[in-house]
């Protein structure tokens, strides 16, 4: 009786903690401190990925370290080029143009060069934190191409033949593991043997445990119990989901078991690593007495006595109703005491087969102490990490979190679908990562909740971001003992004085490159900052104090998290914090250069990894004279500097993020920035400013200037005008290709040149793949629409230009899939317009995308455009020889090749085009995407101008008749003879019109005469049909007599007409069941398909 007495008192106890939310997850603010919030109200049931192997969780731990695009280092120094000279020097001999080839690198090796291996990887170990823009190619290829290989290993899970990458210690070694590898794909084995044996009993998951292996619970089986490890990065919710799986089946809660798709009837001991101390564990103890004394200090007046523990424990172990749920296990501090701890379990579950175990950690640390070792032995054990929230839940979670912050108020409730909304929004995409940690959301919701909505001022919502974190933990601040270390300063830490400290070391890591920092450089950044200022702190951090303050920073606040106990590195949080906090330690004078605002622009707004500080530094910068010299001063280096690619996307950034400045610096940023061009950066920040309600002045100033450059002739801010007009469609939830085509049919003048334009800018991010708010849509262009461009380019439209400008890129992007408008007619005007200059540039880009076949290949007169053509491979002479005009070489050759530069009927075409192509495989850094499709377009043009036959039977089989005939009549003037079959069959049967080889044309008995002379089956066959088939009326008789020259023919080649005409007959052609016929008749073939020769007769 006492034992369900102490039972039901545990019970009641578990459920009365589990639901109620506590605020030690999310900083509170105002009223959340008295409101009292239930679990089920907050709750949001995260996704889980499948089971994780050991190598799978250190690669996606290596992700969460993984540098960024722009990450803070300076470029490849000398050491680095003779570093790795071994493979530079290996992927040039091997003609591979940067890329190395391992295995050519394993010939060198063998001939001695295995000191170059530990120079390789002292080189990976110095671009650790190095930002990819600045790493050299040679480093990109043999990175991308050892991620290719992992990838392809990691997709293959397999538990056989296991490699041990640790032993390897050449490169040769190396080169071996990795082509052993590609055969025995990376195991999925545990750190163990005994529990890959484990693993290997049950390699195979059945449905079952399809169903429940990204689920925290489950399946409950006779044979193996549930035991499960989840991980996950700071903030995403492991504490929360312990609880609710607790609670649910404390409580025997239908809906909440429902909601996690929770099996069975358990029974839960939650055990909070963070309850332990050192006191708590010793090597002597069993795992159950630990348990005892940690569910006796989380329920002090409820478990009192070891004895009624363990008979509870017992009772449930024996009803096979267990289930231990360990939250935390990176909350014991010390990596020992979790040493003791793990082997303590997994003694346990060995002993006790049917105990089921719930068990989360933050992954870093998981993946990083030694206390895995002894985890991944435990039988039957998986590994999932929680992910990271998707949309839906993002979506979830914030209509939840409304209902709480406005539980009496139901028409304030609905502000989150406003909440939503904005973060749907193009201008806040600098939060997508962020909010999709629970954590981190919950603060920003907080922030909303103090102006209505997310600030649209980058600076003011970090700023209130860390004001939450920041003075929730000043006030709460305690040791591990349970003691408050500030109490050396009167009780407080100053929310501002952690600010401060954050910002000076956040400058000083900036600085140094590094994003990660050890526990001694962050002690030692904080002590310094305590001594350099001094007379800026409230309460001085001291050695007394300095370890607390960051242990409660990582655990309270997540604006640093620490990445393991054994690995000991820091980071903050998002890389967006270091920024901000460094570009605050600059504006306050904080940093320990003292650089003025000014000062550190003018030195680093060029270098791409302070970008985004130089952006938050004026945008912080609240003395209007030096906001607007600093403004001034970019404005000068953009219109002086010819490299200025970093000040103009700077200051129209600085535009879309709403800096102070007067209208005629705007004006003056307009002009300067969107008179003549775009870039891909400004396409989004484009539509970043126009969701902005303060965009009105930049709109109706690029609207304006554009309308008036289309009266002048000229179409500037064609490309701004383009995409603000194609942004508010999508925004309308309309097709914004599907309008500008509309456009460019139904219109005139500025909403015409509007309509290209759009074509322009989204054929441009289609086919570079920029990413942007356009991506989802396309269309295939209606004959409606190349009927009107057609027609203006024969008319000599105004705005040729224009129209020749999309058109290129609208084949770029592959909008157009008919051909029929590069038609004769359009290239003879093409000539015309090349020889008036005005006209020429026009001219060459439509040209630069025609298609090149042997039809178009056929239009190019004998005479009279010398020239041109003289004109036309001079210019492209000139792009090839020069390194820096590898784009303008590739579409000035497509104008040549149209010219007849080259002559098509020998190998001299192909013979420029190889040179051109090794010509950009050398040089094509310098180019951009557009050359990269153009080529590849050319690529497959070129290989099927190499084999016109096989080229002209593609044509044929798709219906283009007089792509084929023209591939047929080249491969004629080649030598081959043979074609001329294949001529007078398109002929006979009116798929052509007429042959004309070298000025003569041919009839069907001409082009037949040589086979039939030589007795050729096919040519036999045609002729048969010529002189029977008259209009709709069949001369069976006749055909059948010409057709008896057939017997005797070998039976390969009387095959090959019954397979031709048989496909013919399957598609119903009268023609295929006449052959079929005489082919009976002439007994070269049996009965077809077990038709007679009566039932083939009747199908005519």
């Amino acid at each position: 009786m006492v034992i369900n007495t102490t039972k039901e008192k545990y019970v009641r106890a578990l459920i009365n903690h589990c639901s109620r939310f506590q605020l030690d997850g999310l900083p509170a603010a105002g009223d959340l401190f008295y409101q009292r919030i239930s679990l089920e109200e907050v709750f949001v049931p995260l996704r889980l990925s499948e089971s994780l192997s050991t190598n799978e969780l250190r690669r996606r731990n290596a992700g969460y370290y993984q540098i960024e695009d722009d990450k803070m280092n300076s470029g490849v120094s000398a050491k680095d080029d003779h570093i790795f000279s071994t493979i530079d020097r290996t992927s040039k001999e091997s003609g591979l143009n940067g890329q190395f080839d391992y295995h050519q690198a394993n010939n060198g090796i063998e001939a001695g060069e295995d000191a170059s291996f530990t120079e390789l990887i002292s080189f990976i170990d110095s671009q650790i934190d190095r930002p990819s823009d600045s790493l050299s190619s040679e480093c990109k290829s043999f990175v991308n191409l050892l991620d290719e290989k992992i990838e392809e290993i990691s997709r293959k899970i397999e538990k056989r033949n296991p490699l041990d990458l640790n032993d390897i210690s050449s490169p040769k070694e190396f080169i071996s593991a990795i082509d052993a590898l590609s055969a025995n794909p990376i195991t999925s084995q545990f750190q163990s043997s005994k529990c890959a044996e484990n693993l290997e009993e049950n390699k195979d998951l059945d449905e079952k445990e399809k169903q429940f292996d990204a689920l925290p619970v489950g399946p409950l089986s006779n044979d193996y119990p549930s035991r499960k490890v989840l991980l996950a990065r700071p903030g995403c919710g492991k504490t929360i989901i312990s609880k609710r799986i607790a609670l649910a089946y404390a409580s025997k809660d239908k809906s909440g078991l429902e909601s996690y798709n929770l099996p069975g009837d358990l029974f839960p001991i939650l055990l909070y690593c963070r309850s332990i101390n050192d006191e708590m564990i010793s090597e002597a103890d069993a795992f159950l007495e630990v348990a005892f004394k940690i569910v006796h200090s989380q329920f002090p007046d409820v478990i009192n006595n070891y004895s009624d523990f363990k008979d509870i424990v017992d009772e449930h172990i024996e009803s096979n109703s267990l289930l231990i749920i360990i939250d935390g296990l990176d909350e014991i501090l010390s990596v020992e005491k979790q040493d003791v701890f793990s082997k303590m379990l997994l003694d346990y579950l060995q002993q006790n087969s049917n105990v089921h175990l719930l068990l989360t950690s933050r992954l870093a640390s998981y993946v990083d102490d030694n206390c895995t070792v002894f985890i991944d032995q435990i039988p039957f054990i998986r590994r999932n990490e929680i992910m990271s929230m998707n949309s839906t839940e993002i979506d979830l979670f914030i209509h939840k979190w409304h209902e709480v912050l406005y539980y009496a108020d139901i028409q304030r409730q609905n502000m989150a679908d406003g909440m939503i909304e904005q973060l749907h929004q193009p201008m806040f995409s600098y939060l997508k990562d962020l909010i999709k940690t629970p954590l981190h959301l919950g603060n920003i919701i907080l922030i909303a909740k103090e102006f209505g909505r997310i600030p649209n001022d980058k600076i003011q919502l970090y700023d209130d971001y860390l004001r939450i974190t920041l003075h929730w933990n000043a006030n709460d601040i305690i040791d591990d003992k349970g003691n408050n270390p500030s109490r050396i300063n009167n009780g407080m830490v100053d929310s501002d004085d952690l600010k401060t400290a954050l910002s000076y070391t956040a400058f000083h890591m900036t600085k140094a490159g590094k994003i990660r920092f050890t526990h001694t450089e962050l002690k030692e950044q904080l002590l310094n900052c305590s001594h350099d200022l001094d007379c800026e702190l409230k309460y001085p951090i001291s050695e007394d104090n300095v370890d607390d303050v960051i242990n409660q920073l990582e655990k309270r606040t997540c604006v640093i998290q620490k990445h393991g106990e054994k690995s000991g590195y820091y980071e903050f949080a998002h890389k967006q914090l270091q920024e901000y906090l460094t570009a605050y330690a600059i504006v306050h004078g904080l940093s320990e250069d003292g650089y003025t605002p000014s000062l550190f622009v003018a030195k680093y707004y060029r270098k791409n990894a302070w970008r985004e500080v130089v952006i938050l530094v004026v945008l912080s910068t609240t003395l209007r004279n030096e906001r607007i010299n600093i403004l001034n001063f970019l404005i000068n280096e953009a219109e002086t500097q010819e490299e200025n690619y970093s000040a103009t996307n700077i200051l129209f950034e600085l535009i879309a993020n709403g800096v102070k400045s007067s209208l005629s610096q705007k004006h003056a940023i307009y002009d300067l920035i969107f008179k003549e061009h775009i870039t891909d950066v400004q396409i989004n920040q484009i539509c970043n400013l126009i969701d902005d309600l303060s965009s009105e002045d930049f709109r109706n100033y690029v609207s304006e200037k554009f309308a008036e450059s289309v009266q002048a002739g000229n179409s500037r801010y064609g490309f701004a005008m383009a995409t603000i007009e194609a942004f508010e469609l999508v925004q309308q939830m309309k097709n914004p290709l599907k309008e500008a085509e509309r456009l460019v049919i139904e219109t005139t003048g500025e909403d015409f040149v509007k309509g290209l334009y759009i074509f322009t800018v989204l054929g441009w991010c289609k086919y570079c793949d920029i990413k942007s708010p356009f991506g989802m849509y396309d269309i295939t262009l209606s004959k409606q629409f190349f009927d009107r461009i057609y027609h203006l380019i024969l008319s000599d439209s105004e705005h040729l230009d224009d129209i020749a400008t999309a058109l290129k890129d609208i084949v770029l992007a592959k909008y157009i899939v008919d051909d029929s408008l590069f038609d004769l007619a359009l290239y003879n005007k093409l000539l015309y317009m090349l020889t008036d200059e005005s006209k020429r540039n026009s001219a060459e880009k439509i040209l630069s995308v025609f298609p090149i076949n042997y039809l178009t290949l056929s239009f190019c007169p004998y005479n009279g455009i010398d020239e041109i053509k003289t004109s036309s491979l001079s210019k492209y002479r000139g792009c090839i020889s020069d390194p820096q005009k590898a784009e303008d070489a590739v579409f000035a050759f497509s104008v040549c090749a149209l010219l007849g530069c080259w002559a098509i009927s020998s190998e001299e075409y192909l013979t420029e085009f190889n040179i051109l192509d090794a010509y950009y495989e050398i040089n094509k850094r310098e180019a951009d995407d557009a050359a990269k499709i153009r080529l590849k377009a050319l690529r497959k043009q070129v290989t099927d101008m190499s084999n016109p036959i096989s080229a002209g039977m593609d044509y044929y089989e798709n219906g283009e008749y007089e792509k084929a005939k023209s591939a047929f009549t080249l491969a004629y003037r080649k030598g081959d003879t043979t074609v001329k079959n294949n001529l007078a069959y398109m002929l006979r049967r009116r798929e052509i019109n007429d042959v004309v080889i070298e000025g003569k044309e041919y009839s069907v008995e001409e082009l037949l005469a040589e086979g039939i002379i030589s007795n050729e089956p096919f040519s036999i066959i045609n002729f048969a049909l010529y002189e029977s088939c008259v209009g709709s009326d069949i001369d069976y008789d006749n055909g059948l007599s010409i057709a008896r020259r057939l017997v005797g023919a070998n039976a390969s080649s009387i095959y090959n007409v019954y397979s031709w005409w048989n496909e013919l007959a399957e598609s119903g052609e009268i023609e295929g069941y006449v052959v079929l016929a005489w082919l009976v008749e002439l007994g070269l073939v049996d009965d077809i398909q077990h038709q007679s020769l009566e039932e083939l007769k009747e199908k005519f």
